[in-house]
This record gives C-alpha cells, sequence and structure tokens, in this order.
C-alpha cells in the first residue's frame, strides 16, 4: 500500500521463512511476532492492516486509500476489516491446516480439503460487493485505489497459490488487476523479488 500511494516510508523486508519475526529486536516492536508493522520515528510501533492503512493514508497527501470522510470512509475502512478477516479464517488453514489444528494432521487435512470451497464462497462476497465498478468500496472513482482493494489482490494471489480458479468472478478479477498494473505494485514487487534475490545470493554456498 505505501508504494501505491507513495507514502513516506522506508520498507523492511522482513522474511517469515528466515524467523526475522522472531528475534528479540522485532518482538521489542510487535510481541505477536506477525507482520507488518509501522515503527514511527520516535519508536512507537503500530500493528494490524487496517490500523498500519489508516496511518498510511493520513500520512501521505493525496492518498486514495480511503475516501475523504462519512458513510464512504466508514465503508472503506468495513471492506478493509473483511477482507483482513477473512485471510485467517479461509486462507491460512489452507497453508497451514495442522498447525491451525494444534499438531493434527487428519484435523489439518480437513481444514485444507475445506478451505478451496470456502474461498470461492468469500470471493462471491467480494464479487456482490464490487459489482460493475472497479473496488470493493462502491463509489471509488475511475482507477483509484482503495486499501481494501489492496487486501484483495492479495487474496487472489494467494489463490494462484492455492490453484483455486476465480476467473468466472469477473470483478474480482478486474479490481485485482487494476492492483497488480499500478505501478506502486509494480514497483514493490520488482523490490521484493531484488530482496529474494539478495537473500539467496548470501546464503549460497561459496565456490
Amino acid at each position: 500500500m505505501s508504494r501505491i500511494i507513495g507514502a513516506p516510508v522506508e520498507p523492511h523486508w522482513v522474511s517469515l521463512r528466515a524467523g526475522d519475526t522472531k528475534t528479540p529486536e522485532y518482538r521489542a516492536m510487535n510481541p505477536k511476532g506477525q507482520v507488518p508493522v509501522l515503527q514511527f520515528a520516535d519508536g512507537a510501533a503500530l500493528t494490524e492492516i487496517p490500523a498500519i492503512a489508516l496511518a498510511l493514508h493520513e500520512m501521505t497527501p493525496g492518498s486514495t486509500l480511503f475516501p475523504a470522510g462519512g458513510i464512504e470512509r466508514l465503508r472503506a475502512f468495513e471492506q478493509l476489516a473483511w477482507c483482513h478477516f477473512t485471510m485467517p479464517a479461509i486462507f491460512f488453514p489452507a497453508f497451514a491446516g495442522a498447525r491451525m489444528a494444534g499438531g493434527d494432521e487428519a484435523a489439518g487435512a480437513a481444514l485444507r480439503a475445506a478451505a478451496p470451497k470456502r474461498i470461492l464462497a468469500a470471493m462471491r462476497i467480494a464479487e456482490g460487493l464490487i459489482g460493475d465498478g472497479t473496488s470493493l468500496v462502491q463509489g471509488t472513482p475511475g482507477d483509484a485505489v482503495r486499501a481494501a482493494d489492496v487486501f484483495l489482490w492479495t487474496l487472489v494471489r494467494f489463490c494462484g497459490f492455492l490453484k483455486v480458479d476465480v476467473s468466472e468472478y469477473a470483478g474480482v478479477v478486474r479490481v485485482s488487476d487494476k492492483v497488480a498494473r499500478h505501478p506502486g505494485t509494480v514497483r514493490a514487487l520488482d523490490e521484493e523479488k531484488a530482496e529474494d534475490a539478495r537473500r539467496a545470493a548470501l546464503q549460497a554456498p561459496s565456490a
């Protein structure tokens, strides 16, 4: 989101696989050990995506992450909160079923098996919210990108990893494509690839 709106922040890449969120330094910022975290110049830290998105919006002139005010702004936060809830409730079991089932492999397999159907049900909800528009937030003008749209794009990417086909949901695809084409998204993905390559080079055995 920060790259899309040009927020005055400097990203710091965190690898879950490498255990970056388990270090004492990271846990001092976020005892939950989760990503992302927004750290301010005075050392204060903010966690949870809806709160971080709102902070980025308020610190960035011209941001489109949320409407200016009124019920439209509340609706935009509502849809972002729904996306934020949908990730752990519906998508996480597909990736970490056994862990969510306390190590029970059979229960984990059942959670994973049920995930695609639940994911498609969530995408149907998103499709209804989008309608003929280009955003999860009704009334969003043109190519403006709301915070909820960015999160929906993330969920659609997860659908790709899980081989869950969402192509029948034209509105979902339309919003996801809008976010994917945004120069800020392209830049963020390029930076992510560069960081992955840097880490891989550091871990590669020397000749």
